[in-house]
């Protein structure tokens, strides 16, 4: 289990990899999407990752606004009580 999901739109992957080790400096175990193994499900892995978490990162940018895969995410982190939202860009 990670302390911390972080959802994001794959075109903001460059804020997340500088955020990551920020994290983890902190001693919180970070799971992002690089870590899926092959052969999984993502639906399944990352609903697993969601509800498994302490707490979950919503990174909000005008890509992830967009992103369908984002914004489930943010309603499974809203109704277990874990969002966190972070606006980056305008």
């Amino acid at each position: 289990m990670a302390d911390v999901f972080v959802s994001y739109a794959h075109e903001d992957q460059d804020f997340v990899r500088r955020l990551v080790p920020l994290l983890e400096a902190e001693g919180l175990s970070v799971w992002w999407d690089h870590t899926i193994p092959p052969g999984k499900s993502w639906n399944e892995f990352i609903a697993r990752g969601i509800e498994e978490a302490k707490a979950c990162i919503i990174v909000w940018s005008t890509h992830s606004v967009a992103s369908e895969w984002v914004q489930e995410e943010a309603t499974l982190a809203k109704e277990g009580g874990k969002y966190l939202p972070m606006q980056i860009g305008p």
